[in-house]
């Protein structure tokens, strides 16, 4: 099972690694990480292949790239169904593949149920089966990230962002105040390249897109690209931290997007993978932090340094 082969991943590095050991707590050391185009990048060997893997806590599974098995004329294997998957845009039926060889931090793991995603650019995707076994901590300004247990990082009553986790969608959705006009629960997406994806109902309702300068760009998603409006809201305050100029976008009006009720389906039924979010955080917010993580228990905390606990301006 993929569960267990990440548990043991996470004990060979705690023997493998540089590592702090006080009693029963333990955390590796930083491993450096690459950032592009607002994605975190781990190295990593798919079928042998060196390749760079997203992590994606927007993402509940896992997934590979239909480009990447043709360009390095990879074997696909034996399927195990199909598999319709919701991402933001729209949805896309995709095969599910077994017994996939995935290396990370130099351990082999055999994968199953794992999406082939056709058009994606991106050799592979690890979702929610990544960040569910441990703390994960990402220092977006130091670009880099280290794995701990909750003996040494509990963030139970101590983390300074108001967060939950939807046991439905698995996703972790935080309370963000925009423009301090209007308080808004948004899904955490370390997979997200923008800022914040909103519904285009509540910029519409608060006049931002008739009071901000609009632009017309593309949003990518999992399963497909489409247009949005963008615009920059003045204030944004996310727990202790206020952003200015926060980057906002909204589909455009005749756009499809999911947020409610995004869901998947395979020969085995239908599964409700949405939450009633307004929206998605990703990178443009993200990168000023550090960002600690426990996903199980779906608590999220915001550090710059000393500032973690005062009110701070970015």
């Amino acid at each position: 099972m993929l569960r267990n082969q990440i548990l043991l991943v996470f004990s060979i590095l705690m023997t493998c690694l540089s590592l702090s050991n006080i009693g029963f707590a333990t955390v590796t050391n930083w491993v450096d990480i690459k950032i592009q185009d607002g994605h975190i990048l781990l190295p990593a060997k798919l079928n042998g292949h060196p390749v760079d893997a997203v992590l994606d806590t927007g993402a509940s599974v896992v997934a590979v790239s239909g480009k990447f098995f043709k360009e390095n004329n990879l074997e696909r294997q034996n399927t195990l169904g199909k598999i319709t998957v919701s991402g933001v845009h729209g949805d896309s039926d995709h095969e599910l593949l077994k017994e996939v060889s995935i290396e990370l931090f130099g351990v082999e793991l055999k994968a199953n149920n794992v999406v082939l995603a056709e058009s994606s650019d991106k050799p592979l995707i690890l979702g929610h089966d990544f960040f569910k076994h441990f703390i994960v901590q990402i220092d977006y300004p130091n670009k880099r990230l280290r794995l701990a247990n909750r003996a040494s990082i509990n963030l139970e009553g101590k983390n300074n962002i108001e967060s939950r986790r939807d046991p439905v969608s698995n996703m972790i959705v935080v309370k963000t105040e925009l423009n301090g006009q209007k308080e808004v629960w948004l899904q955490l997406d370390t997979g997200n390249a923008g800022g914040i994806f909103l519904r285009r109902m509540i910029a519409t309702s608060k006049g931002w897109l008739n009071s901000l300068e609009i632009k017309s760009e593309k949003s990518h998603g999992f399963n497909m690209e489409t247009e949005v409006d963008s615009f920059r809201l003045p204030k944004l305050k996310i727990g202790p931290y206020e952003i200015a100029d926060a980057k906002i976008s909204v589909p455009k009006e005749d756009g499809k997007y999911n947020l409610k009720n995004q869901s998947r389906s395979n020969s085995f039924g239908r599964i409700r993978l949405g939450y009633k979010s307004s929206g998605i955080l990703g990178y443009d917010i993200l990168k000023h932090f550090l960002v600690t993580i426990d996903f199980e228990k779906g608590l999220v905390d915001f550090g710059i340094g000393s500032q973690r606990d005062k009110k701070t301006k970015l």
